[in-house]
């Protein structure tokens, strides 16, 4: 998936499976037109965002950030990777959530949030190892 940043936050949803390792990598270019947007540079930027219970955006269900793993910057790629262990995403609870902004903090000090989204639970279907 690829978006360019521009006025509107991005909606990037995430569709996780129960009981399964949920990886999703975005690039993210910026720039005054798609055809001449370049890469965002992350290099020494941390990211974070929390998923929280649609009725009550108080109760946080689950942390991503670049400290825990959840989120893995990509430098000057402008990648951006959302990490979920199946050992978390076995122990989610809720099926529907959903996170308000995906903060971007870089290395001088500005801070963004570009992206907003739901995060989908789908049961697991199979009881493996």
């Amino acid at each position: 998936m690829s978006i360019t940043l521009g006025a509107d936050p991005a909606e990037i949803n995430l569709n996780v499976i129960r009981g399964a390792t949920f990886r999703k990598k975005i690039t993210v270019s910026a720039g005054d037109t798609e055809e001449t947007a370049t890469p965002v540079d992350y290099t020494g930027a941390i990211a974070e965002l929390q998923i929280r219970n649609l009725d009550d955006a108080t109760e946080i269900y689950h942390t991503m950030n670049t400290t825990n793993g959840g989120i893995v910057l990509g430098g000057i790629t402008g990648e951006i990777t959302f990490f979920i262990s199946k050992e978390d995403s076995t122990a989610f609870p809720w099926e529907i959530g959903e996170y308000e902004s995906l903060e971007i903090t870089y290395s001088n000090g500005d801070r963004e949030g570009f992206s907003r989204g739901t995060v989908n639970v789908g049961r697991e279907l199979t009881q493996g190892n």
